[in-house]
């Protein structure tokens, strides 16, 4: 269990590494190959990078899903029934 000055600590931890990780992406190191010793060996880091924000939103829906089932109210995103922005 966390408290809520954690989660949001490691938002921003995150955050930071993706700044990093995109700042420092270029055209060659997009195109390099995953090491053998990496669980999609053989994958571009490019493609993996290119897969993660449909990663995290898969996450945020599930934590969405666990918060809703406690009975926790959560903001309103685009794609929710009845979102009016």
């Amino acid at each position: 269990m966390f408290i809520k000055p954690e989660l949001l600590g490691y938002v921003d931890w995150c955050r930071g590494r993706v700044r990093l990780t995109l700042d420092s992406l270029t055209e060659e190191r997009a195109a390099r190959p995953l090491p053998s010793a990496h669980r999609y060996r053989g994958m571009l880091f490019g493609v993996l990078v290119g897969s993660v924000p449909l990663h995290v939103v898969e996450h945020a829906s599930q934590i969405r899903q666990f918060l809703t089932a406690a009975g926790i109210r959560v903001q309103a995103m685009p794609g929710d029934r009845g979102y009016t922005g």
